[in-house]
Formats: structure tokens, sequence, C-alpha cells
């Protein structure tokens, strides 16, 4: 368990930190400017809000990952508070990752480019900060996401079993 926590730990570290170099970078060479983020109303192939509510109902699936929590409940020191703790700040910083990222790709590519991008938007979003090297950033946090997510995966699963059998 104390492996799993702290090797866990570390890849989370990684991959959250991967994401906000990402972000930093790609908003920074991309010369963002926040009055960009205001839903201008949908006129002549602007976005309004109904686009952006739409697309943030998609964005829904992102979070899944915070149930897992709740799988090691019974372990968790004063589980009554902590867990709701941990649930809130966990979706706290997904919220502000995703942002973000978001706001970085799209500030650096057209729906166009994206749609033509697909599964490697955000390695095409990081070419003008990191250049060449955006590309093995975005595989290598891709490649740390991945494993972590199994991990987790995996000892939830085992978690939970050991709760159902102490029950």
């Amino acid at each position: 368990n104390k492996v799993i926590g702290k090797s866990s730990l570390a890849m989370a570290v990684l991959k959250t930190g991967g994401l906000l170099i990402f972000a930093g970078g790609a908003i920074y060479a991309s010369g963002f400017v926040v009055s960009d983020l205001v839903p201008s109303g949908g006129t002549g192939g602007e976005r309004g809000v109904m686009e952006y509510l739409g697309a943030l109902a998609l964005s829904i699936l992102a979070y899944k990952g915070f149930t897992t929590i709740t799988n090691s409940g019974g372990e968790i020191i004063n589980p009554n508070k902590n867990v709701g703790r941990a649930i809130i700040i966990s979706l706290v910083i997904c919220t502000v990752v995703y942002l973000l990222v978001a706001f970085a790709v799209s500030s650096n590519l057209t729906i166009e480019e994206i749609i033509k991008a697909k599964d490697y938007s955000l390695a095409e979003a990081s070419r003008p900060a990191f250049g060449k090297y955006g590309l093995w950033f975005t595989v290598g946090i891709a490649i740390i996401a991945t494993i972590s997510g199994v991990v987790a995966s995996i000892f939830a699963v085992s978690r939970m079993t050991t709760m159902l059998t102490q029950m």
C-alpha cells in the first residue's frame, strides 16, 4: 500500500506538473489574452454561451477518476471528513488543469487544426512553445497518465475487495 501510494503520488505530481508546464508554455507562446475567453454571442461564426455549455457537458467524462478515492475510504484517517475533502480538492485541481490545457490548445490551434490533429492536438499546440520536443513532452505525460490510471484502477479494485472481505 505504501509503495503504491508513494508511486501514485509521484506520478500524479509528474503528470499534473507536466500539464501545467505545457499549458503555461503554450499560453505564453500564443500571446493569450483573458478577453478571448468571453463568449461573444454566436454571430458571424463566433461561439456563444450555448456552445460553451455543450462543450462543458462533454468534459464531465474527464472527471470519472475521482471515484477511486472512495475505494480507499476504510483506510483513510477520519474518512467521514477527509474523503469528501479529497474529492473536492481533486475536482478543483482537475478543473484548473483542464481549463488551462483547453485554453492553451484553443489559443494555439484553430478548430480546423484541432480536428486535423485529432489525437495529437496537445502535441501540435505545444510546438510554438517547445518546438519539436513538444511531441516527446506530451507523449511522456500521456505515458505517465496512462500508467498511473491503470495502477489506480487496479489498486482501487483490490482495496474495495479488501473492504468487502473485512465486512
